[in-house]
């Protein structure tokens, strides 16, 4: 079986590459309006390739938003699914976040259809199915190990539960997801001082 290799993107050549995934699953495969695709965030973001024989088959990118580090734009063309390729990149991108960013909260808007996939990887859904291009979603978080909740920027104040918090918004700004994940990190702690 083939195995997928992932490597952060350094050359226009590779994001190129990856900007062609992602036209071919969001906007061909999904019908996503390019414009939406194409966010113009890309410049302000960390990317990840994989590949398969020498081919990137597979995209995603880390995105930086107040108390968080946002997994966005993962996508994997038809020839790399099946076959390990979205774990892979959301092994390598989870790593990068932890290690880059530990006092940041990795979180996804996920479809719907692939919660289960990103279950199986530890994250936790934390909101109710909202629409994102017309396609439903949930906001799901990766919990870290409890010796690391108390240091998330998301407990600042100033940065988690004021009305402007540094310009993101969409279903990060939900004060109702906020306090979601507060209580599952909350919980997430309790549990581990029983254990």
């Amino acid at each position: 079986m083939e195995s997928s290799k992932v490597h952060l993107v350094s050359s226009e050549a590779d994001l190129k590459a990856c900007m062609d995934v992602r036209r071919e699953v969001f906007i061909k495969e999904q019908n996503v309006e390019e414009e939406m695709e194409v966010d113009g965030l890309d410049d302000v973001c960390t990317h990840f390739a994989a590949t398969l024989n020498d081919q990137i088959v597979g995209t995603c990118r880390l995105r930086h938003l107040g108390p968080f580090v946002k997994l966005e734009r993962m996508a994997v063309l038809t020839q790399g699914r099946g076959k390990g390729v979205g774990k892979a990149l959301c092994v390598a991108a989870f790593k990068h976040a932890a290690e880059s960013s530990p006092q940041l909260l990795l979180m996804a808007h996920a479809q719907t259809a692939v919660v289960g996939f990103y279950s199986s990887l530890g994250m936790t859904i934390v909101s109710d199915v909202f629409y994102e291009a017309g396609i439903p979603h949930q906001t799901m978080v990766m919990v870290p190990a409890a010796d690391k909740i108390a240091a998330l920027a998301i407990w600042n104040e100033s940065i988690a539960d004021s009305g402007d918090r540094g310009g993101f918004g969409d279903e990060c700004d939900d004060a109702t997801v906020i306090e979601n994940i507060k209580n599952v990190l909350k919980e997430h702690m309790k549990v581990q001082e029983e254990n």
